[in-house]
């Protein structure tokens, strides 16, 4: 969202989960379903003329990279044969990513996945032409396809990882009822998988890593550091986020309130004590070091 400030950038929530989104109806960030928002129907008219087919008559079509939904699942879609189908694929590509650089290279991907791969430019190439931006933020989080997506295009793409001092989410999670385990779970197993397969496959100018925190203490020396990792001028207008109607097609609930702008939550500084900082301490906290929180 803080990007999509930016006179020439174009923020679109998490496009892996588009096809989703419009087989429900789901809600733009703009206010209208993604089905009735104007500015999508611009990109899904370009999409249709430039590719033979449109997504809102066929959102499946676009074939994007596997994602598992858990909230407003499709299940017409999301069937327990196509998980199987998402989890052999996911298997190989662990299996993949055992092997040495030098056999890395020449094991491909499933075609499935490399197709999604193209299928993801295609639609990114429409939203920049239909909105008329130079730069589109996928906030989809899967880092295999974001490796795959910058081996195909490295010269383009440019890869982003905003963390959060992971007590933080631990205890977010905690106050909402969910056990301690499952609170740390998906935290420490994302950025465990995320973080290795980045620095071993892409290169190192390509890719930034920035901390929530440091973006709510300081966003205009956040803001000219992200704007030239990706190549454009800071603009002050992506410092008042309430001034900009962007068009985020899926994500969190935060999407709909993007005017309160970004405000640092520390309260695990004295809200986290005792034996649930000690938890944390011995399931995340060397992973929590690493990422830059001491």
């Amino acid at each position: 969202m803080f990007l999509g400030g930016h006179p020439f950038v174009a923020s679109t929530g998490e496009l892996n989960f588009i096809s989703k989104s419009l087989t429900n109806k789901e809600s733009c960030s703009c206010g209208t379903t993604i089905n009735e928002c104007g500015e999508w129907a611009r990109v899904f008219d370009k999409f249709a003329r430039d590719h033979g087919f449109d997504p809102r008559h066929d959102p499946y079509r676009l074939g994007l990279w596997d994602s598992r939904a858990f909230n407003l699942v499709d299940t017409s879609h999301q069937t327990s044969i196509r998980i199987a189908s998402m989890q052999f694929r996911k298997a190989l590509l662990n299996v993949r990513e055992l092997l040495p650089d030098s056999l890395h290279k020449l094991t491909r991907i499933p075609s499935s996945l490399k197709q999604a791969v193209d299928n993801k430019f295609r639609l990114i190439e429409a939203i920049a032409g239909a909105w008329q931006k130079t730069h589109v933020i996928d906030s989809s989080k899967n880092a295999r396809e974001a490796v795959e997506l910058w081996r195909h295009k490295p010269d383009q793409v440019r890869i982003i990882l905003l963390t959060r001092d992971g007590r933080g989410v631990y205890l977010s999670r905690r106050k909402a009822g969910r056990s301690r385990e499952d609170s740390i779970a998906g935290w420490r197993n994302y950025y465990r998988k995320f973080i290795p397969l980045i620095e071993r496959h892409v290169a190192p100018d390509c890719f930034l890593r920035l901390q929530y925190e440091d973006l709510a203490r300081h966003p205009q020396s956040v803001g000219i550091e992200l704007c030239k990792f990706i190549g454009i001028k800071f603009t002050t207008s992506m410092l008042d986020m309430g001034t900009t109607t962007l068009h985020l097609a899926s994500g969190n609930d935060t999407r709909f309130s993007a005017s309160k702008g970004i405000r640092l939550d520390e309260r695990w500084r004295t809200d986290l004590l005792g034996d649930e900082l000690a938890y944390f301490e011995a399931q995340a906290g060397e992973l929590n070091r690493h990422l830059g929180y001491h």
